[in-house]
């Protein structure tokens, strides 16, 4: 969900960017050799994965500096070549943290943390 003061134009522009930032970093390890294995071996086809994990939930946020939003994306696409069901939600100025601020107590939470716990709870109410 974008936050009220987030345009679209605002997020389309945040996810251009992290993309850019995203292949400048991947390229550097890839010349490196230090891409990480996880981001380049297939894992599991659908059948093994499905039968032994849960439902898969990605939950990012764009002002993460810790995990990249942009992560999630790339987990999500390969999920979907492995026919693995998934949900993808990246969060406008949502930071690494607050995944966890979200759990406060109180209602005086920031609007997209509120956003994110809401979701969170939707996703443990249908497992």
């Amino acid at each position: 969900r974008a936050s009220p003061s987030s345009s679209s134009e605002d997020v389309q522009e945040g996810i251009r960017k992290g993309i850019e930032v995203y292949e400048k970093e991947r390229a550097e390890l890839r010349q490196r050799g230090d891409l990480p294995s996880f981001l380049s071996k297939p894992v599991a086809g659908p059948r093994e994965a499905s039968d032994h994990f849960p439902g898969v939930h990605l939950l990012s946020g764009l002002s993460d500096d810790v995990v990249p939003w942009y992560w999630s994306n790339e987990l999500a696409t390969k999920l979907e070549r492995k026919g693995i069901s998934f949900s993808n939600q990246v969060y406008a100025g949502a930071s690494h943290l607050d995944f966890i601020a979200c759990w406060g107590r109180g209602e005086n939470l920031r609007e997209h943390l509120k956003n994110i716990r809401s979701d969170v709870l939707e996703i443990v109410k249908r497992s």
